[in-house]
């Protein structure tokens, strides 16, 4: 009953979307999308004669996440899916709406902390050989990461801690820094997956490709990072930097990974400790000044 409910719900909002034949559906987790409903469902799809097991994400067909999720599996897929698992997908277009069935994988496992590191490099470089045609980098939905569903929401909550904690001068500074981040033709950009938390990386592959674009490769290595070490002070973080080989004598990449690491750090739930955030925020701004980027007494 809850199940034919939501799905009518659904149906009503946008009479030209349907869902697939399925059965023991069921929700299951949450995520911090502004694009896809809050409530997605693990189900059994019935394809002819075969039982699917698959994962459901209802999408506004216009956003930003879907855009980006429909260019993957159109542009980019082709070019890894046979290095790495990645969910097939059936998909169920609307006026409004968009329903994705991501076929589940048998080995969902995600690697254990003495390997991590091991695993993200083989993953990485696999990535890093990505081709991204230039009608698609052109593209602000693919290319701007300060629009990101992903990114926006963390960045606006570093802004209001900043103000809170460090005076409202270093939102401004905050700003000049992903100015320069962004405008910086000597870092190095390319395909990422955008989302490495604890769950989309695999033992043998990357799942939910929500928030992936055509953005500096630092933000791959910051969210990497942030999802899958707790850290607490800066020897902590350069060790993991130097773990993964990161280029900390190059002052650009190293200003984008502080950049991108600081702002990760304030995701929905798992936000760094105060202190922490500080020593961050020392190192980020310390290093924008050395670079000219920021003045002592100008805001």
């Amino acid at each position: 009953m809850e199940q034919d409910l939501y799905e009518k719900m659904i149906m009503y909002y946008d009479p030209e979307v349907h869902f697939a034949d399925v059965e023991d559906a069921g929700f299951i987790g949450q995520g911090e999308g502004m694009y896809t409903l809050n409530s997605y469902r693990k189900v059994t799809l019935l394809v002819g004669d075969k039982k699917l097991p698959a994962f459901e994400k209802v999408f506004l067909r216009d956003s930003p996440d879907f855009k980006k999720m429909s260019w993957f599996y159109e542009e980019i897929y082709p070019q890894i899916g046979s290095h790495l698992d990645i969910p097939e997908i059936i998909l169920i277009k609307g006026k409004r709406l968009a329903v994705v069935y991501f076929v589940w994988f048998e080995d969902l496992s995600v690697p254990g902390k003495d390997c991590i590191i091991d695993v993200y490099k083989k993953v990485s470089g696999i990535l890093d050989k990505v081709e991204v045609s230039n009608d698609m980098a052109k593209q602000k939905v693919i290319s701007d990461f300060s629009v990101s569903s992903f990114f926006h929401p963390k960045y606006k909550r570093a802004q209001t801690w900043l103000s809170v904690h460090m005076g409202p001068d270093n939102t401004q500074h905050l700003e000049l820094i992903c100015k320069s981040v962004s405008e910086n033709s000597s870092v190095k950009w390319g395909f990422v997956h955008g989302d490495l938390n604890a769950t989309n990386l695999t033992n043998t592959g990357l799942i939910d490709f929500d928030y992936c674009g055509f953005h500096p490769k630092m933000f791959e290595y910051a969210s990497f990072i942030r999802f899958h070490f707790r850290l607490k002070n800066r020897t902590d973080f350069y060790e993991v930097c130097r773990s993964m080989d990161l280029p900390l004598q190059n002052r650009d990449e190293m200003l984008a990974l502080l950049f991108f690491y600081f702002v990760l750090s304030f995701s929905k739930g798992g936000k760094a400790s105060n202190d922490f955030l500080k020593t961050i925020w020392s190192e980020l701004e310390g290093h924008a000044k050395r670079m000219g980027i920021l003045r002592d007494g100008v805001s």
